[in-house]
């Protein structure tokens, strides 16, 4: 994969998790995205600098146009899913890239889970089960207290430890 593919396609991600990280509703989401974007902009200069000075500095022209989407139910995931999918296929660079990219997926594989926990079925609220006429307060004050023993932790530790073993003479 061309540097210019690398860096555009980063600086590409960067813009669309951004407008989804602004535009979503949902404050789990928003803070999802905005780790993301925070980790893409990172990654975006740090691949860009060390992918230019493994070809001993040579510039490649990064002009290009982005075709970016609003946000709507579901698209950060879909996007999110087609970033790891991208990710998992770079090879045949620099370690030290590979490196970046394996730092970036994880963030990626992070931001797929925490997106999975603000799904409609983990947004209906779960009711406690409920005992009747106990108050959890209650149980609480009801509960005995324990008794603590005047016992030093370094004579518990020594206690416990079985002697050492002889070692022989070298």
């Amino acid at each position: 994969m061309e540097t210019k593919e690398l860096i555009t396609t980063l600086m590409y991600t960067g813009l669309q998790v951004h407008i989804f990280h602004l535009q979503t509703t949902s404050y789990a989401e928003h803070m999802a995205l905005g780790d993301l974007y925070d980790a893409v902009q990172d990654a975006t200069d740090a691949w860009a600098e060390t992918l230019i000075g493994s070809e001993n500095g040579k510039r490649p022209s990064l002009k290009t146009q982005f075709d970016l989407s609003d946000y709507s139910e579901g698209t950060a995931a879909q996007f999110v899913e087609q970033f790891i999918d991208w990710l998992s296929k770079i090879g045949d660079l620099p370690t030290d890239v590979l490196n970046m990219r394996d730092d970036l997926l994880a963030k990626a594989h992070k931001t797929r889970y925490l997106l999975s926990l603000d799904s409609k079925e983990s947004d209906e609220e779960e009711e406690e089960p409920e005992v009747e006429g106990v108050e959890p307060a209650e149980v609480m004050a009801e509960a005995p207290a324990e008794e603590e023993e005047a016992t030093e932790p370094e004579d518990e530790i020594m206690e416990q430890q079985p002697p050492p073993e002889q070692v022989p003479p070298m």
